[in-house]
């Protein structure tokens, strides 16, 4: 099992849920709010490019955002991080060694046009 180094957790990204809120006329809206800020590792891993009508770019590009295990604990599937104006949707969360020391998310980069 390849753990990485703490010091390879050189990227501060932010951890975004998204929440319930309700709007002026009473409809149910959800935003995504930031939760916190993390040291992580972002690794990619393949990809495609996909350009769609509305002029949205779908980037099937994979990566692997490791953080520590405590850090990552409470992310879940859904949420998403942002690096440098660069989303990742968490897909899937790994912990590869089940010794909690690092979580392994595995996520699909999406961007605006």
């Amino acid at each position: 099992m390849n753990i990485p180094k703490i010091g390879n957790m050189n990227r501060r990204v932010d951890v975004y849920k998204k929440t319930r809120t309700t709007n002026e006329i009473g409809q149910v809206a959800y935003a995504d709010t930031l939760v916190k800020t993390v040291w992580a590792q972002i690794s990619p891993q393949s990809g495609s490019m996909q350009y769609q009508q509305t002029e949205t770019v779908l980037s099937n590009l994979t990566h692997v955002i490791t953080t520590r295990y405590e850090s990552g604990v409470d992310i879940a599937v859904g949420d998403h991080f942002a690096y440098k104006g660069r989303r990742f949707e968490i897909e899937y969360i790994i912990d590869p060694d089940t010794e909690h020391r690092v979580l392994q998310f595995q996520c699909q980069e999406v961007e605006d046009v």
